[in-house]
Order: C-alpha cells, then structure tokens, then sequence
C-alpha cells in the first residue's frame, strides 16, 4: 500500500515526503500540473497531477493508499482572488476527505494552522483549547484555515479516522515559494533597514514540524489538534537579530508601534493592490494578526506524540543559507 501526500512537493510536504522515504514508505506525491517538483527532485515517489478542486482526480490519487498526509493548501496575505484560497483551503479539502472515505483510508493527517488559534492577546498563551482570535483582523488565510479545521472536526465526528496538526511559522531550507515567512526573513537581509513590531511569535523548524506530521500519523488521536511550534517564543527583534547576525549584514533595526507597523502593512498592501499588482511582504490584515502576539503552548504534542524542534538559530542559519544557494539573496 501507499502513502499520499497532497501537496508533496511543497515547503513542508517535501520534508514529510523525505522522511517517509527515510522509513521506508512507498510514497505517491499528488503536486498541481506545472508546479515546480524542485524539493523532491530525484526522489523514488510516484508522481500524480491533480487539483484538490477536482473530485475525480482526488479519488484518482486516494486511490490504493492506506495513508494520507493532506497538506496542500494556500498560505498566502495576499492574492488577487482570495476566493481561489477559500475554495482550496476549504472545498478541497472536503474533496480530499471525501476520497478518503470512499476508498476506506486507514489514517489521516490534515495539516491545519495555527491560526485557528491565535490572536488570543498580549499575555495569553495559545493551546488547544483556545478560540480563534484572529476574527477581528479580517485577516482572510486565518478564516480559511479557521473554516477548513471545523470541516475535518466534522469528518472526524461522522467517523473518519484523522488527526490534525497545526504548524506555526515554518522556517528552514527549501522554502521554494517563498512563504510569507520566508518572504520576511529575505526582506529582512535585503532592505536598507530593517524593522520590527514590538510582538513575541513562535517558529519552528519545517523539518522537527514534517517530523510532528509523522508522530501523528503514527501516535494522534481522532479527531484531536496538536500544536506543532518552537520549544520557546522569541521576540520579533530576536529574529530579526538571528537572521542579521547569520548573514553577516550590519543595518539600522527599528522598532515600529504596533499602530505604525499596521500602517506599513496598509502601504504595502496599497501598493500591491494599485501597483505592483504582486504579493507584498505584509498587508494590514496580517500586521493586525501579528502584533496580537503569538506565544504557544506545545505540550500536548511533547507529551502525547513525542514531538520536539531544534533551536531557532539552526533554523534560521540553515534557512539563509538555502535562500542564499538557491539565489533567492
């Protein structure tokens, strides 16, 4: 039997394609027509063609696999035509589930976000039990993510075997996109100047959070979310910081008022929507998000599913040098 991975060839699904092979999984990749395959370029996966918008290739790509690993989705602050993200963060994802349910899929893994629980406040720490807090920022990736959780809750509760898993900010090597996260770190190395939000935050490392994929195939509850994130929260000017120090540049940093770092998100969302027509390094709706700050609790997948993640500085040293070999810097 098989393992499927939609969105494989992605900036996590990559990594959770190599550890499969790692275990000696027989894998199948279900990647978009002319995506670029560079992440799992040269590996022993069988490669399927598909859109998640369309059920019959879903059923096409279940098909004959025990084990599904639903990863593919669009993580995006800004697009031309935020209803596409809805429509594959959402209808896609009951698309895939349905499939799963026909051809009798074992296990699940739904790769949600922590966003469905974020935004909770300065002070507050997020957990699994948290309500989504990010309602009141209009931020449109988060409502995506927020809708699609409740839809895999629900197929959880008819009967389907599938375990959800909600990554912070993914950082590390092959961000191929690059992710609005990876977009910040380059522009942080790249402009004149760099600045910050007076926030704390959480990120992880894209390899420790494929591996928390794995843990919960393997040792994840039906129906029950687990938090992926960092060991500890850092302070936005810690990772500005990291990646300075790690690249070698010497540049004034600045710390922006929450209420000007929203405004600089309102500029270069204006931009984007009147000029560039191209995806900003953030907009408003996500500099609201941010300046709630994000401290997260991850003990329930420590305790549960043995997970763990590196330090920050690894991550962010070995996320520069990619974007630096792979000519992103």
């Amino acid at each position: 039997m098989k393992t499927l991975v939609t969105g494989g060839a992605g900036f996590i699904g990559s990594h959770v394609v190599r550890q499969l092979l790692d275990k000696g999984e027989s894998v199948r990749v279900l990647h978009l027509p002319n995506e670029r395959l560079d992440n799992i370029k040269g590996l022993d996966v069988e490669l399927v063609a598909g859109n998640v918008l369309n059920k019959d290739e879903m059923m096409n790509a279940v098909k004959g696999c025990n084990k599904v690993y639903h990863l593919a989705a669009i993580y995006a602050f800004w697009m031309k035509n935020p209803q596409v993200m809805f429509d594959v963060n959402v209808k896609g994802t009951e698309n895939v589930l349905d499939a799963c349910i026909e051809h009798g899929v074992e296990k699940v893994v739904y790769t949600s976000s922590v966003a469905r629980y974020a935004g909770q406040g300065e002070g507050k720490i997020i957990n699994e039990e948290s309500d989504f807090g990010l309602m009141k920022t209009g931020e449109l990736y988060a409502l995506s993510k927020y809708l699609s959780h409740q839809v895999v809750e629900g197929y959880a509760e008819r009967g389907l075997n599938v375990t959800l898993v909600c990554p912070v900010l993914p950082i590390g090597p092959g961000d191929i996109a690059p992710t609005p996260t990876g977009k910040y770190f380059i522009e942080i190395i790249k402009l004149p100047i760099a600045f910050y939000s007076d926030t704390i935050t959480n990120a992880a490392d894209v390899r420790d959070i494929a591996r928390g994929h794995l843990l919960a195939m393997e040792k994840g509850q039906k129906g029950r979310s687990y938090l992926l994130g960092g060991m500890k929260d850092a302070h936005m000017k810690e990772f500005v910081d990291i990646c300075l120090e790690i690249s070698g540049k010497r540049k004034p940093v600045i710390k922006l008022p929450k209420e000007a770092f929203v405004a600089l998100g309102y500029l270069m969302e204006m931009y984007a929507d009147f000029i560039s027509q191209e995806a900003p390094m953030m907009t408003s709706r996500a500099a609201k998000a941010n300046v709630l700050n994000m401290q997260v609790d991850v003990s329930r997948a420590v305790n549960e599913l043995g997970y763990t993640c590196r330090p920050l500085e690894e991550s962010v040293r070995d996320a520069v040098s990619w974007f630096r070999q792979n000519g992103y810097l």
